[in-house]
């Protein structure tokens, strides 16, 4: 075989290699395009998912407070409404708090079962504690937030940790700015809360 003819084999070796080379990388580069383009609509399903499901919560745990039997207030107001003088009823609710949601459905039925004593809409207040209970430390609440963990932690019925949760629900009669009596002990019922306005004679109970 003369050296002419070996140079062409070579050459006839070298390109089918390199055809079947190319043809590979091709092949693989269109399998992981198809990949990642599943991985991208995979994705958009996701956060479209969470985002529908996040509209879905924000819908659930929305506050109609012309509705509401009790009385709403912010964070940014309960500082100085604790503080006033004479007796008054307080709930903590976070809108996110599966306690908090149930808690609140107990309060409605009693309130409309007393409907006459509660015809001003603030035979309890709520403290509105927002989404996550903890608010953004840029909002005007957050200050009103920690002076409300302070009263709580000073009433020791909140321990002191570094995040300054409190945790929810809290219900509790307030008189003269200290804590007189609490829901916990007459249990989150309709006939707990009608024990406790009772034997504290709130509100004509």
């Amino acid at each position: 075989m003369n050296s002419e003819k070996l140079t062409q084999i070579v050459l006839g070796s070298f390109m089918v290699v390199a055809c079947l080379t190319i043809g590979w990388f091709f092949m693989e580069s269109t399998k992981q395009s198809a990949v990642e383009e599943a991985l991208r609509k995979e994705r958009g399903a996701t956060a479209s998912s969470s985002n529908s499901a996040e509209e879905t919560d924000n819908t659930k745990y929305s506050v109609d407070q012309a509705s509401e039997p009790y009385k709403t207030i912010s964070l940014a107001e309960a500082p100085a409404k604790l503080k006033q003088a004479g007796e008054q009823v307080f709930y903590i609710g976070c809108r996110r708090c599966g306690h908090c949601l149930n808690l609140e459905q107990v309060m409605k039925q009693f309130l409309d079962k007393h409907k006459t004593k509660n015809a001003n809409r603030d035979l309890i207040y709520k403290i509105e504690a927002g989404y996550s209970c903890i608010p953004d430390q840029k909002s005007q609440d957050y200050k009103g937030y920690e002076q409300v963990y302070q009263f709580l932690v000073d009433a020791g019925v909140a321990e002191t940790n570094a995040r300054k949760a409190f945790g929810t629900p809290h219900f509790y009669l307030v008189k003269n700015g200290k804590i007189a009596d609490s829901l916990d002990k007459y249990g989150r019922s309709i006939e707990g809360l009608e024990k406790m306005f009772t034997e504290n004679h709130y509100r004509g109970f």
